[in-house]
């Protein structure tokens, strides 16, 4: 893995995607974006001092796979914790925007606490079509989803590693932000029967981490187990939970515009 280039790699100011930035829906895929912003934000020297904790994505519009720029700012620093923002622009345009809370480490003195069940590693069987159902990974070659290996478990969730960095000197945490925003599709109403969604968008994503990035091997396993929630208006949310081989890392929630598939005459 040490001798892939990164998905999205940086020279000075701009931001350059490669082909497997590319999303299903076409233009730039949203965990990748995400995981740009929290990479900009924790460089930043009020991050320095803290983990992210939190981090929310508001994807505006689709970015295509040229050179795009981001900026990142403080917005208040303070004892405890620090709000940043960042934005993502291509051609003069904002196209995404984030904030994120990133917390200052301090030890719980005196409080006790509650300790989580391992979990087996993810030494799995690759996915199958008839195992994990019509899926995304079939729409091209050159997409974000073979930046990944994938397997699947006992209990219909998805494992991911990456097999290259995501974003060159990112940090540990904006991995488990990109293999978040996989939940809207992997666990969309229709992925174990007939294709009746053409299309799934999510227009956010929201993270909320419970492990310091310290405590992340972000060339590991990483578990996505979902639920999600739809309306016959074409609207709904995915939940998710995150884990690593080992324990929880978090949950991740997402709101999500369904596009149905137009019926043939």
């Amino acid at each position: 893995m040490a001798n892939h280039p990164a998905v999205v790699e940086r020279h000075q100011e701009s931001w350059h995607p490669s082909p497997l930035a590319a999303g299903p829906f076409g233009g730039m895929h949203g965990g990748v974006i995400a995981a740009c912003l929290l990479s900009a934000m924790a460089e930043l020297p009020e991050a320095a001092a803290g983990e992210a904790a939190v981090i929310n994505v508001q994807l505006l519009r689709a970015p295509n796979l040229d050179t795009f720029e981001v900026g990142a700012e403080t917005v208040r620093a303070g004892r405890r914790a620090a709000t940043l923002q960042a934005t993502l622009s291509q051609g003069g345009r904002e196209m995404a925007r984030a904030t994120a809370m990133f917390a200052t480490a301090t030890q719980l003195l005196g409080v006790e606490v509650p300790a989580l069940s391992p979990m087996q590693p993810a030494d799995l069987p690759p996915p199958t079509e008839d195992r994990v159902g019509v899926g995304p990974w079939s729409l091209h070659s050159e997409w974000f989803w073979r930046a990944f290996d994938v397997r699947l478990d006992d209990d219909c969730g998805f494992w991911f590693r990456r097999r290259q960095p995501i974003v060159q000197g990112a940090p540990a945490a904006a991995t488990v932000v990109a293999i978040a925003d996989w939940a809207s599709g992997l666990f969309r109403p229709d992925r174990k029967g007939p294709r009746r969604i053409q299309a799934w968008p999510n227009a956010e994503l929201s993270v909320h981490l419970a492990r310091p990035g310290a405590a992340i091997d972000s060339s590991g396993w990483f578990g996505v187990s979902g639920d999600s929630a739809w309306n016959s208006l074409g609207w709904g949310y995915t939940g998710a939970t995150l884990r690593d081989p080992s324990k929880l890392l978090g949950r991740s929630a997402q709101a999500c515009i369904l596009t149905p598939v137009e019926s043939k005459p």
